[in-house]
Order: C-alpha cells, then structure tokens, then sequence
C-alpha cells in the first residue's frame, strides 16, 4: 500500500484548506501529492483521488461546478476540513456530498496526514474489491457458459449411445419381422379365400397391425442410422386409412375404457405409406388414452380445406403447460418417466414429414390435448407420387 500511497495519492485541496492549514504546502513532507482544487495541473482523476474542503465551499458560488466535478470521479472521496454547527450544511454534505470523514480544525498537520491516508486506503480498497467482483462474475459467467457446454456435449452423447441402441435394437428386429411376413403375406392369400365374411376382417386387422409394427420398426432403424427407406406410398381414401386405424387402435386395453367417437368430414384422397400413418394415428390415440380418466371421450376427425386433408385427435384429458409443448417432439423426451423412450412423437413427426405433411398439436391445461395431421391432397385416385 505504501508504493500505491507514494505513486498515486493525490490531494485536491480547496484555497480555503490550503489557508486553514499552511503546513500543506510545505515541501518536507513525504506524501501526499497536494493540488489546489482550481488549478489548471489537476492529477489523473481515474485513479483514487481525495478531495478537501471546508464547509464554506460548499454553499459558495462554485459549489454547483464542484459538485459537477465531484460526480464525474468515481474514485474520488471527499474530507471535510472544520465542522459546521449550520445542519443544513451538515445535512447538504452528507446527503450530497457523500463526505468520508470530518477534519476537525484542532488537528495538526500530522493528524490530517493520518486521516488522508486513511480515507485513500478506504478508496484503494473499495476499488480492489469492486475490481474482484467484476473479476469474479466474468469467471463465473465463463465457468456457467463451459458447464452449460459440457451438459450440452453430454445431451449430444447420450443422444448418439442411444440412436446406436435403438438402430442395433430395430434392425434385429426389422429382419426377423421380415421372415415372418414373408409367411404371413403367403398365409393371408390362402386364408383370404377360405375365411368366412365374418372373420376376414379381424383377420385383415390382425396382419394390419403386424405390418404396422413392421413399419414402426422401420422407421426407428431409419432413424437411428439415417439409412434410406422404402417408399411404398399409395393414394387411398382419408376416411378409409382413419377408419382403420381407429379400429385397430380399438383393440388397446385402454382405448377400451375410453369412447372414441369418429367424425369423418373429408371425401379425399391422400398418398401415403398406410402402415406408418397407421402407427402415427395409433401413437396419437393411446397417448390421448393415457393424458384421460377412463370414460372420457376422445374424438377424432377429418376435414379438408382447398389444398389439405387433416386428421384431427382430441381428448379432454389433463392438458400440458407451454414449457412441454415445445418440447415434445423432440427425440427422448418424454413425461411418462421410466416407463417412455421419448420416441413416439418424434417418430411421428418424422412419419409424417416424410408425406410432406406436419404435425401440430395445442393444448390447455385441465381442458385437453388436440393433435392435428396435415396433408396434402390429392384431386384423385391418379396414379401414386
């Protein structure tokens, strides 16, 4: 402190200070650097600077450029020379002039000195610890901005061991469901041509949902390693691809326990890959099945417009805050705990996408869920895109 006292601590003294204590001018003394207030030499006012006045110096005709002066020093306190027994004064210096100390006239040059020294060290060290403060948030900043990195680089592995589970997981899949569909398309043909009116279509639901699992399976492998997949794409009626889907949805344990009404408004015809729509409208229906109270209702819809045919779901289930809306589509995210991968809705997302439709949904909290599917149309049953 004592080379920081000797290089930088400087003295403003008022022509009334400097006649209150003529010891100030004198050239025996070691430190401080003392400048009269008015001078046309004043010091670097950056750096801790103290300044002394009287009490008259503040109400004199220069009291308003002083407190000018004063204001625009940030490192600079004020000692008052000489009490005062006006309290407006008084009250004026503290309020306003932020005074550090009060010098009271009795002292002697020494005394001064001391006090001086005293109010700087107070500056010096305000300043050291603003300065660390400021040191010290710039480093906490960067330390969040690197730890929110590393989450992030975290999230991004996670999200890669898992891609890599799933992709392993669904391609062994994927190929042992292919052998047996082989067998199932081959079974389906004979067993169409034997089977009453009455079975045939529980028989055609049961290899619908089979080929719906196939298409699911398919379209995580795809996801997880980002292979190209098979466009089997065909133009079929909106109302037809709803009607199955829902009656395959129906077989779900608590679909059952749910009413499902189905208001079919569209007489269009879509191009898609039946099976992934179907898995999509599946997905949507349970999920719709698990946010409701068992005898709720849940309705799902179609209608078009000049350029798209949409599929409306909607239930009147608990609802979802905006905070989970934004992020449900996004892969492995999930509300359901333990019990979801954080996969269907993306997949769904995907699936639908990949028809060059979207999918959006809006919900309020206590009043219910509506995802809506939006695709385009097709004017006929043309031949498929």
């Amino acid at each position: 402190m004592s080379r920081t006292l000797e290089n930088q601590f400087s003295v403003l003294a008022t022509p009334n200070c400097l006649k209150a204590l003529p010891g100030m001018n004198t050239s025996a003394r070691p430190t401080p650097k003392v400048v009269e207030l008015w001078s046309e030499q004043l010091p670097d006012l950056t750096v801790p600077t103290v300044i002394m006045v009287t009490p008259r110096d503040l109400i004199n005709d220069r009291s308003d450029e002083l407190q000018r002066m004063y204001g625009a020093m940030p490192l600079v306190r004020m000692v008052l020379l000489g009490g005062t027994r006006d309290k407006d004064t008084l009250i004026r210096s503290i309020n306003i002039w932020r005074v550090a100390r009060v010098i009271p006239e009795t002292s002697d040059i020494s005394d001064v000195w001391n006090i001086l020294k005293d109010v700087y060290e107070s500056i010096a060290l305000s300043t050291v610890v603003r300065e660390t403060a400021q040191r010290l948030s710039k480093e906490n900043n960067e330390l969040q901005n690197a730890i929110t990195a590393l989450n992030t680089a975290q999230k991004h592995l996670l999200h890669t061991e898992r891609l890599s589970t799933v992709g392993r997981l669904a391609g062994g899949l994927v190929t042992s469901i292919r052998h047996h569909l082989e067998g199932l398309d081959s079974f389906s043909r004979i067993a169409d041509a034997d089977c009453s009116e009455e079975t045939r279509p529980f028989m055609n639901l049961a290899f619908d949902a089979t080929r719906s699992v196939s298409a699911l399976l398919e379209e995580m492998h795809g996801y997880a390693d980002s292979s190209p997949q098979d466009d089997t794409s065909a133009v079929v009626l909106l109302n037809d691809l709803v009607s199955r889907a829902v009656s395959l949805a129906k077989f779900d344990t608590q679909l059952k326990q749910r009413i499902v009404n189905v208001e079919l408004g569209s007489d269009q015809w879509v191009c898609v890959e039946q099976y992934r729509i179907y898995q999509v409208l599946i997905n949507l229906l349970r999920n719709a099945a698990q946010a409701t109270e068992p005898g709720a209702r849940i309705t799902v819809r179609t209608y078009q417009d000049a350029h798209y045919a949409s599929i409306e779901i909607e239930d009147e289930g608990y609802g979802m805050p905006e905070s989970v809306q934004t992020r449900i589509f996004d892969p492995f995210f999930s509300t359901k705990g333990e019990q979801g991968m954080g996969l269907g809705l993306h997949l769904c997302r995907l699936a639908v996408e990949r028809h060059a439709g979207r999918i959006e949904c809006t919900s309020k909290i206590d009043v219910g869920t509506t995802f809506r599917i939006v695709l385009p149309r097709r004017l006929d049953r043309a031949a498929n895109a």
